[in-house]
């Protein structure tokens, strides 16, 4: 099995958390809970791992041409889930 860099992932998305903890410092009425800091590394994990797999899979197909466009579809698609949640 190939390796996805899932610890590369795994460090990006804690790294992407730093805004939000900034937020949640400084910002007033940022309150996000331990909870809600560990859902959004989960989701950031899953949309990077399903990004990656999805390059992975498609590059030795037809559809290579299309990487870019079909990796900023399935982004959207976990950006679009994302806002659904944010606005409950």
């Amino acid at each position: 099995m190939r390796n996805f860099g899932m610890k590369k992932i795994m460090l990006w998305s804690a790294v992407a958390l730093i805004i939000p903890l900034l937020g949640n410092r400084f910002v007033d009425g940022w309150n996000w809970t331990w909870h809600d800091f560990l859902f959004a590394w989960v989701f950031f994990v899953v949309m990077a791992s399903s990004v990656k797999c999805t390059m992975m899979k498609i590059a030795h197909t037809s559809y290579a041409k299309y990487r870019v466009a079909i990796g900023v579809i399935v982004f959207l698609i976990f950006a679009a889930i994302w806002v659904m949640l944010a606005t409950g």
